[in-house]
């Protein structure tokens, strides 16, 4: 009889282990953008293009960690809803080296605006949409010679209403879909509840769009909402998508990589030539530059002669001694984005994840101050 009981309470704990495992483990699809090796090591990236949305509320208030996030990471584009931007907004401050940014404000008021990064190796225009009152942005985008996309960012405020659905409707009416089309955006629509998502989805089956991300990708201590959402009407083309926990916002930043068909496609190589002189011929060279007689040329009344003189002699001495070298470009560092700053980041993070899994108001506290702190 004793040996019974021992059993079934081995079994009880069992299955309380069990279940403990089942939600530690349903949490573990949510990693931090910190700790995603997916995102900061050049070895782990999938082969292809890979890109995202995030959800950023205010890009000003947080561009050098957007900097950071682009140069040093992975990502070839980074599209962003809620830029809060507007045309007295310093557009120079939210520049990052090696990416275009493409970008289309919010009109009235606070909020709103929806802007796009993408690397300046990648081939990128923007599509026009006659009569298209939604914040959005069209672009076409040029990966090789057998393979372009067209990339939707779209925003819409939990303030709109069902002529919302109509609209988007017509914008996509307008889109080639003889090609790849990705739509990707806060839609504001919770696409885990089928009654929410009822119209979206009419809009989107009607034109064969398959919605790509899983899982919620806006958690707070209240609710649990899938509304950061990513649709393609060629699914098969996409290897993988992501779904990552970022202090950057209360949004998950969601991520897919793609296939590429071909050789890719760039506007620049990622490498440059350069000229240099070789450290045996500097003082050949020097000595050369030496027997140029330079007070003549400076005493000279002919300022055309003089000056063409002095450019064919130059190109002629650089021509003889400097030999071409081949470089390859390296990301630029950030020197703001120090060790101390680098392990604030991760810690706020860690609170951010903590604060979700618990939801308890300490841990939410604990979070936020450290978000203030950084920002």
């Amino acid at each position: 009889m004793a040996t019974g009981v021992v059993g079934l309470r081995a079994i009880r704990i069992n299955l309380r282990i069990n279940k403990a495992i089942i939600k530690h483990r349903k949490w573990k699809v949510f990693k931090t953008v910190n700790n995603s090796r997916l995102i900061w090591d050049a070895h782990s990236k999938p082969k292809g293009l890979l890109g995202g949305h995030i959800n950023i509320r205010s890009i000003l208030s947080k561009c050098e960690q957007v900097q950071h996030l682009l140069q040093e990471s992975n990502l070839d584009f980074l599209a962003i809803s809620e830029s809060w931007l507007n045309e007295n907004s310093p557009h120079a401050a939210i520049s990052v080296p090696s990416f275009n940014i493409f970008n289309n404000d919010h009109k009235h008021g606070k909020g709103g605006g929806v802007m796009c990064y993408i690397k300046d190796t990648i081939r990128c225009n923007v599509i026009k949409i006659e009569h298209c009152e939604l914040e959005y942005l069209c672009l076409n985008i040029v990966l090789s010679p057998e393979m372009s996309f067209t990339l939707i960012v779209i925003y819409r405020p939990p303030s709109s209403n069902v002529t919302f659905y109509e609209k988007f409707g017509e914008l996509l009416q307008q889109c080639d879909f003889n090609r790849e089309v990705i739509v990707i955006g806060d839609i504001n629509v919770n696409w885990e509840d089928k009654s929410a998502r009822k119209q979206l989805k009419q809009v989107t089956d009607s034109f064969n769009l398959t919605q790509i991300i899983d899982g919620p990708t806006r958690i707070t201590n209240s609710s649990s909402t899938q509304i950061d959402l990513l649709f393609s009407n060629m699914s098969d083309r996409i290897i993988k998508s992501y779904n990552l926990i970022t202090g950057l916002s209360d949004h998950n930043l969601i991520l897919i990589a793609w296939k590429v068909n071909g050789k890719k496609c760039s506007i620049s190589d990622q490498s440059m030539d350069s000229m240099k002189i070789p450290k045996n011929k500097k003082e050949d060279f020097k000595n050369a530059m030496q027997s140029i007689k330079w007070d003549d040329l400076m005493k000279s009344d002919n300022l055309e002669y003089t000056s063409q003189y002095l450019t064919d002699k130059l190109h002629k001495l650089i021509k003889e001694f400097s030999k071409k070298s081949r470089n390859k470009n390296k990301r630029a560092s950030l020197p703001w984005i120090n060790d101390t700053l680098f392990q604030m980041v991760k810690e706020r993070d860690q609170a951010l994840k903590i604060s979700v899994k618990s939801k308890l108001i300490t841990d939410r506290h604990k979070f936020t101050s450290l978000r203030n702190k950084r920002t």
